[in-house]
Parts: C-alpha cells; sequence; structure tokens
C-alpha cells in the first residue's frame, strides 16, 4: 500500500513539473525582449510598414513601460560608459517611442508625431540607442531636433560661440637627464620574459633624472606656480574632457592626479607634451610606461582591450622618426602580448623588454638617406589608372596614374543599396553573403 502511494505521489510530481516546463517554454517561446521589438519596429518603419510599427512599438511599451519609468527615474545623467547594457529596457522603450513618433511624421500625422517627441523627452532625457555604426546617440537631441523642424519647418543647429583657450605646457621641473638612463637607479628583472620587473632603488633620483609629471616624480608638480594658480578649479574638471581641448597646460596639470591607473596616466601626460611641443618630457612619460607599466591595459569605447605599453611603444619610435635631430633609436625593445587577439585578458600574457634609448651610430645615420631597393615589377594587377603593383622585393605598391598612392581611410561597413542605419535596415556587412 506504502509503495503504490510513493508510486503515485511519484507520478503526479513528475506530471506537474512536465506542466511547469511546458508552460514555461510556450511563455518563453512566445516573449519578446525589448530589443526584438526595437528591431523589428525598424525593420518596418524602413518599408514603411506603419500599422505593423504602431502595433510593436505600442506592445513594447505597453509590456516595459513601468520597468522603464522606474530606470529613467534612477539617472540625473548619461549611464557612465560601459553600463549601458544595465538601462536597456529604457533605452529600448525610448526607441520605441522615437520609431512612433517617425513613423506619425512620415504618415503625415504632425501634431501626433509632435505629441509622442514630447513625451520622450520628457520622460527619458538620459535614453540612448545603439547605432550599427558603432556609438550610442542621445534619443532626446535626436527629437528635439525633429521637434524643432516640425515646429518651425527648419533644423537650427546654431552652436553658441564659445571661448576656445588655448594654451602649452610650461615645464617648472624638466628633469636632469635624457635619455634617462635607468640602470642608475634601479635594477631590471628578467627581461624578455613574462616575469619582467623593474625594481627603483634610488626614487628620489630617479624623480630628478625623469622631472614633473613623469613617474614616480609626483611631487614637482605641486611646487609648479602655474599649478598652484589653477589647484583649487581641477577638483571640477573631468580629465577625460578636458585631455581633447586645446588647454594643455590645464589638461597636463589634471591628469598628474587623475585618477586613473598609472600607466593610463603616463600615456596620455606623455600625449599632451607631445602636443606642447616638449618631445624629449613625451618621450619620457611614453618610455615611463615601458619601464614601469609595460601590462597596463585600458579599455576603448566598445569595451575591447587596449594595450597602453604596445602604443606608447609605437609612439617613441614614431617621434624618433619624426625627430632626427635626437640622434636616438630604441635598442632591443618588444612587447608581446600572447593570446592578445580576444577580449578575455585574463589569459594574457606579457613578454617584455623596455630596451634601451641610445644614440645613432654612423652607420644607423646613413642608413636613413639609403632608398628602398624594390626592383623591377614581377606583377600587375589592373588595367586602368589604378593599379596594384609586386616587385622583385616582395613588397606591394597601390598606383593612381602611375604615382604612387597612400591610402588613409577605409571603410569596414560597406552599404548595400537601400539600407539604412538611420532607419535600422543595416544588416551586418560580415554576415551578408551567408
Amino acid at each position: 500500500m506504502k509503495y503504490k502511494l510513493r508510486s503515485f505521489l511519484q507520478l503526479k510530481v513528475i506530471f506537474l513539473f512536465s506542466l511547469f516546463s511546458f508552460f514555461s517554454c510556450y511563455t518563453y517561446g512566445n516573449t519578446q525582449e525589448s530589443s526584438q521589438y526595437v528591431s523589428k519596429a525598424w525593420a518596418q518603419l524602413g518599408k514603411r510598414n506603419f500599422s505593423e510599427v504602431y502595433r510593436l512599438t505600442e506592445e513594447c511599451i505597453k509590456k516595459y513601460g513601468p520597468q522603464a519609468d522606474s530606470l529613467a527615474q534612477q539617472l540625473n545623467d548619461f549611464p557612465p560608459q560601459g553600463k549601458e547594457g544595465s538601462y536597456q529596457i529604457m533605452n529600448d522603450v525610448a526607441t520605441c517611442y522615437f520609431i512612433r513618433g517617425e513613423a506619425l511624421m512620415r504618415e503625415g500625422k504632425i501634431e501626433e508625431a509632435k505629441k509622442v517627441f514630447k513625451e520622450v523627452i520628457e520622460k527619458y532625457p538620459f535614453a540612448s540607442a545603439w547605432d550599427p555604426r558603432g556609438w550610442f546617440w542621445s534619443i532626446r537631441e535626436k527629437a528635439e531636433i525633429t521637434l524643432k523642424k516640425l515646429e518651425k519647418g527648419v533644423i537650427e543647429e546654431v552652436e553658441e560661440e564659445k571661448e576656445v583657450v588655448i594654451t602649452k605646457v610650461s615645464l617648472h621641473d624638466e628633469g636632469e637627464e635624457f635619455p634617462v638612463d635607468y640602470s642608475r637607479y634601479g635594477e631590471f628583472k628578467n627581461l624578455g620574459t613574462s616575469e619582467y620587473t623593474y625594481v627603483v632603488n634610488d626614487p628620489i633620483g630617479l624623480a630628478k633624472a625623469v622631472g614633473e609629471g613623469i613617474y614616480p616624480n609626483t611631487t614637482s608638480v605641486k611646487f609648479d606656480p602655474n599649478f598652484v594658480k589653477v589647484r583649487k578649479k581641477l577638483s571640477k574638471i573631468d580629465h577625460w574632457k578636458i585631455l581633447n581641448s586645446r588647454d594643455l597646460s590645464l589638461a597636463f596639470y589634471k591628469w598628474c592626479i587623475a585618477p586613473e591607473p598609472q600607466g593610463v596616466k603616463q600615456f596620455y601626460i606623455g600625449e599632451i607634451l607631445e602636443k606642447s611641443g616638449l618631445i624629449k618630457q613625451a618621450i619620457k612619460a611614453y618610455y615611463a610606461v615601458l619601464v614601469h607599466f609595460p601590462k597596463t591595459i585600458g579599455w576603448t569605447y566598445w569595451n575591447t582591450p587596449w594595450y597602453v605599453g604596445k602604443v606608447a611603444l609605437y609612439r617613441i619610435k614614431s617621434l624618433l622618426k619624426e625627430y632626427p635631430e635626437l640622434n636616438l633609436k630604441l635598442e632591443g625593445v618588444y612587447i608581446k602580448v600572447k593570446n592578445g587577439t580576444n577580449n578575455n585578458v585574463r589569459d594574457d600574457i606579457f613578454i617584455v623588454n623596455p630596451g634601451r634609448l641610445v644614440p645613432k651610430s654612423l652607420k644607423d645615420r646613413l642608413a636613413c638617406f639609403k632608398k628602398r631597393r624594390l626592383g623591377k615589377p614581377v606583377k600587375i594587377q589592373g588595367k586602368g589608372k589604378v593599379k596594384l603593383v609586386r616587385y622583385q622585393s616582395g613588397d606591394w605598391q597601390l598606383l593612381v596614374e602611375n604615382t604612387p598612392f597612400m591610402i588613409k581611410g577605409i571603410t569596414y561597413a560597406p552599404t548595400k543599396v537601400g539600407e539604412s542605419p538611420d532607419e535600422g535596415t543595416l544588416s551586418n556587412w560580415m554576415y551578408q553573403d551567408t
């Protein structure tokens, strides 16, 4: 009797579990995520299928609107870079409002469109949408522009004239050495291996040698008269925004105290010094990255790893080539990143040798004037004014009207006729041939 009762209970549990699983799968299969509504609505807008646009956007707003409103109330500015995903539902609902407004406008329902644009501006001022071309755009900003066009008949994008402050860095302490002989102030250990490190034995001597703003000299800047003048307002300045301004002096002082990893700080201090024409000091900053922080990792806008040490190395090589009067070369340097082609930085292995800045020999100086021997053309592709030529040396050269041509820019997003990133119909070019 007990055995039969236990068997009956087991069968009942299995039946209920199966029933729950069935309805869960059914619900999941029939529930669309907010982002799916957006992609479908964009596609229908591109096809001018307005009734379907209204159905999709209304369904999304009704289903996810309360959650979007709750997220919007948490913000008093745009979400920090990299945190946009936490506000995905809010962004999708706001985008649905925007798409709905666009559809109404294209149907000639101007008053209704204006009402929708005003609503999205008021409810979701910090919402953003993803552009297939690779960045986020402000829904409020685009809605305001469209609203002005509807109300006034023209788009007025008159920017306020702002006073542009143009300054350059004037150093209080340039340091006592160039190039700096790091072997005098510390010890290089495990050169050319993944265990590379530089141990500072004389931090005071090294600080005097490198000068203001260069690691480990963090004190000289505090005695700089120009720093003292602007110290109080530095706390109110965003170090990333000031970085691209022409006020290089203020940017330098801000970055000297910026809350960023030392490798990142040194790189951008070097960039500011380079823009100011202080080439020797810029090279010191970039080289400090190679010596002290070659394994520093930054992050791009797209959240992909950016290897600061490798970029600093390229900057030094470029400056030494651009300024041959320095009569220097970087000898024995290399930074290799094993597993550096993926986005997982945990498996990265850095093989480092920062090399040495040494004077050029006579042979090095003569090599600068030596022309590369290409030999005769062995292969020519193209018959018009544009040709691709391969020489005996193995080098290829692009010729336009028989003159060497340098490609300065290239797009990786060819667009099919009829597709538009602004209407959400631009497909991924990597899958267009599948």
